[in-house]
């Protein structure tokens, strides 16, 4: 069939090949990069929620040493940094088992925040 055709002909087949494989590679080259845009997002926000969560037991231990209203402050804009973080990964993601893992952090940040709450009303630092 090839021997038939004319050089112009079996030419622009074999460039109007290339011209196809070259779309196809920048399509799958541009699927990867925003893919891997995707994952670099969730990597940034769990690392923001866990810098947070170890900021706050920062906070935590300097308000339990000192019952400064400064380093209540602090550990509860830790906490709302966590929520945050929480929120944005959620959008990130729709993978079942990394929501079940964000129902958990946020279960026990939730449950953290309140323990905090109920021993900053109960301690008596006058």
């Amino acid at each position: 069939m090839l021997n038939n055709m004319k050089i112009g002909l079996k030419l622009g087949l074999g460039f109007g090949s290339l011209l196809i494989i070259a779309i196809v590679l920048s399509l799958v080259g541009i699927s990867t990069v925003n893919e891997l845009n995707r994952v670099i997002g969730l990597a940034h926000e769990a690392d923001a929620i866990l810098m947070a969560e170890l900021e706050s037991k920062g906070a935590r231990k300097d308000f339990l040493l000192s019952g400064s209203q400064e380093d209540k402050q602090l550990f509860m804009k830790y906490i709302a940094e966590m929520e945050t973080g929480i929120a944005q990964m959620r959008q990130l993601t729709k993978k079942d088992e990394v929501v079940r893992r964000l129902d958990s952090i946020e279960s026990t940040t939730g449950e953290y925040k309140k323990t905090f709450e109920r021993v900053t009303q109960v301690a008596d630092f006058s």
